[in-house]
């Protein structure tokens, strides 16, 4: 008897200012990693295909049993056109805005929550998790840098200070998440539980590979028993290949 858990046929749904595009992509590619401020996330069309241009706010779902699952929410970063085979679209979340919004700091004596509120706003970021320590800061002053870096900075500051393992990343909701892991430094999402002849279609050393599932680094997920915690997801979907593999780390 084969295992029907095996057999779903996942569909990619698009949807660009709010409203789904009819014409599926032909792959979604996702790619997660702890320590990486954004996703790695890429959706492949036919050469023919006009969907999505540099600016479109975009969503990624797919569909399995009935079931949609939100996997990216952010925006169309590069539309290209490759020697008319495919085209492709390079979208990015709003890390985005951390990049490309600049920010002069000059503080004295100011807690380090404040200050990194003040670097988000002026990068217009204003979805958010954060757990900042309840640090005060003598001094932080920086040049007239990118967001990204004055959090850098920030988190360098408080490092100073003993507070470790600090990190930021958006979700697939496209919401900023700063702290540790302990804390709102992590993805969160629905228990997913895997056994080998069931649900695994391949294992190694710390990886397994599965079919989709909306998991993203930093989650924690049932392997044959033993809560594991995903420190990359790679997933593909397309008619030659899907998958996801999770690589794991240590357990929280």
């Amino acid at each position: 008897m084969q295992n029907t858990d095996l057999l779903r046929h996942p569909v990619i749904e698009v949807s660009i200012d709010g409203a789904v595009v009819e014409k599926r992509p032909s792959e979604f590619r996702l790619v997660t990693a702890e320590g990486t401020c954004t996703a790695r996330c890429r959706l492949l069309y036919p050469a023919d295909s006009e969907a999505g241009k540099p600016g479109d706010k975009i969503t990624v779902s797919i569909v399995s049993d009935d079931k949609t699952d939100l996997y990216f929410t952010g925006i169309v970063y590069v539309a290209t056109t490759h020697g008319g085979k495919y085209r492709e679209l390079v979208l990015t979340d709003s890390f985005y805005n951390l990049f490309n919004n600049c920010f002069t700091a000059a503080y004295r004596k100011e807690k380090a929550a404040n200050i990194l509120d003040d670097i988000l706003a002026a990068a217009e970021i204003t979805e958010k998790s954060v757990t900042c320590p309840d640090v005060e800061l003598a001094r932080f002053s920086t040049d007239n840098f990118p967001a990204r870096a004055c959090i850098d900075l920030l988190i360098d500051a408080l490092r100073g200070h003993g507070a470790e393992g600090l990190t930021y990343f958006f979700d697939e909701k496209d919401i900023f998440h700063f702290g540790t892991r302990e804390d709102t430094g992590r993805n969160e999402g629905n228990a997913e539980t895997f056994e080998s002849g069931k649900n695994i279609l391949k294992t190694g050393l710390d990886w397994i590979e599965v079919l989709p599932r909306p998991i993203r680094h930093t989650q924690t997920v049932k392997v044959n028993g033993a809560d594991r915690v995903t420190v990359k997801t790679d997933l593909t979907v397309s008619q030659k290949r899907t998958r996801l593999i999770l690589t794991f780390g240590e357990a929280l």
